[in-house]
């Protein structure tokens, strides 16, 4: 009864300590920060989006900070519509930015693949505001979507010291 308690906690101990060894020598030569991106928007239907995001200078109030993220999108219509979203960031001196993101929303059988470029305000990378237009790669289309697209996303990483 001991055992089985006490080697799945030293085995998770061990490991974490190897991955936090890891991931402090590989920031040493990779600076980057991570952390979550949580988001809404609205067009012409409200909706979500939550992801993980890897980021350079967010925060940094002299350098232009970009970030890269996974977003898991949901809109809120009668049928809900989902898709997964990859989202690239660049800040130039953390003030005013661009966005331009993949998203490829689903819903019974139906695809609905876009780019959305966007221009966006920002406080130092941390918070941003942002308004795009959305092009339609695909040939089917989810009427509820508008093509203009204004929202707001927060940055929630972990700042270096």
């Amino acid at each position: 009864m001991i055992k089985t308690i006490i080697i799945p906690f030293l085995a998770i101990f061990t490991i974490g300590n190897i991955l936090g060894q890891d991931r402090i020598t590989r920031s040493e030569f990779i600076d980057f920060q991570s952390g979550v991106g949580v988001e809404a928007f609205y067009q012409s239907n409200y909706g979500f989006g939550i992801g993980g995001l890897i980021t350079k200078n967010v925060g940094h109030k002299i350098k232009p900070n970009y970030s890269a993220g996974i977003y898991a999108d949901a809109i809120l219509v009668n049928t809900p519509i989902y898709g997964p979203r990859v989202k690239l960031n660049y800040n130039y001196l953390g003030i005013f930015g661009v966005n331009l993101n993949f998203s490829n929303y689903y819903r019974t059988g139906l695809n609905d693949f876009r780019i959305t470029p966007e221009i966006n305000f920002s406080i130092f990378g941390v918070a941003n505001i942002f308004a795009g237009y959305s092009f339609k790669i695909s040939k089917s289309n989810f009427s509820e979507l508008n093509e203009f697209r204004l929202g707001m996303n927060l940055s929630l990483v972990h700042f270096k010291k």
